[in-house]
């Protein structure tokens, strides 16, 4: 595992040891009372055409699987498999999977790498955000994706736009609370993001973290890579809707905060 994903693998894992008002513990019961608890409206809509009944689902980057059994559940899927990073994440996933019978498994360890056996296996991938800004190249994880999709199943991408990360986040020094829409980053950087303020919205405040590395893709980039590794896109939506806290000061000024892209496997 390169250096970078084991240090976002141990940041993760003490982020989720820092949590607070026992995160992931309402969970099973949500699952199980809630119509669709989880998912945003947006990836509901576009969903729901969709024939998912029976089909197997999976999710990378799934954090506690909430997200994939959410989809599992309320859409008569046969089966979910989830993949992340961070073991103590996985842990409390499986948990909840047991207390509620919704037949999900969880793989933990770099997506990328993700074992053959799961290829030609998938109807629907979905990804959420906090995924793509963890991946140094997209170029092996939308290879990936293709690999782990049936011919014809497709690719559901639900993320923060990449303009939020032309933005401060309240947490950073960079961070102007009268001016929360002052650009401060490059949209095209290339240098990762190195933060050691932690993952606020597990332990409810910032604190002083082992390293986080992230990365900025560019929306071409995310199409880009997508369509060469043989993805067909079937749909891209933005919206001005922050759908990750950060930039939620910006929510509505008809700045583009996040985005959805529905693509394909091709059948041939």
């Amino acid at each position: 595992m390169n250096d970078y994903l084991s240090q976002n693998k141990a940041a993760w894992e003490e982020a989720f040891d820092r949590r607070i008002n026992s995160f992931g513990e309402d969970h099973a019961m949500r699952l199980q009372t809630e119509r669709q608890p989880f998912l945003a409206p947006e990836v509901w809509d576009a969903l729901s055409p969709l024939p998912l009944q029976g089909a197997h689902i999976a999710q990378f980057c799934c954090n506690n699987g909430r997200e994939l059994m959410s989809l599992v559940r309320h859409t008569g899927a046969r089966a979910g498999v989830g993949f992340d990073l961070a073991g103590n994440i996985l842990a409390q996933a499986r948990r909840i999977a047991g207390e509620t019978g919704i037949p999900c498994t969880f793989v933990e360890g770099d997506v990328c790498q993700a074992p053959d056996s799961y290829h030609g296996q998938f109807d629907l991938i979905l990804i959420t955000i906090g995924a793509l800004c963890w991946m140094k190249d997209l170029a092996p994880f939308f290879a990936k994706v293709y690999a782990c999709l049936k011919p014809g199943g497709r690719m559901l991408l639900h993320d923060a736009h990449p303009v939020t990360a032309m933005f401060a986040v309240p947490q950073e020094e960079a961070f102007d609370p009268e001016n929360p829409a002052r650009l401060v980053y490059d949209y095209f950087r290339s240098d990762p993001f190195v933060d050691t303020y932690g993952m606020v919205y597990l332990a409810g405040q910032a604190y002083d973290s082992k390293p986080f590395t992230s990365f900025s893709h560019t929306l071409g980039s995310v199409v880009t890579h997508a369509v060469q590794n043989g993805l067909t896109i079937e749909r891209l939506t933005e919206f001005s809707k922050d759908i990750s806290d950060d930039t939620a000061v910006l929510d509505g000024l008809g700045i583009p905060l996040s985005y959805l892209l529905l693509a394909r496997r091709p059948r041939t």
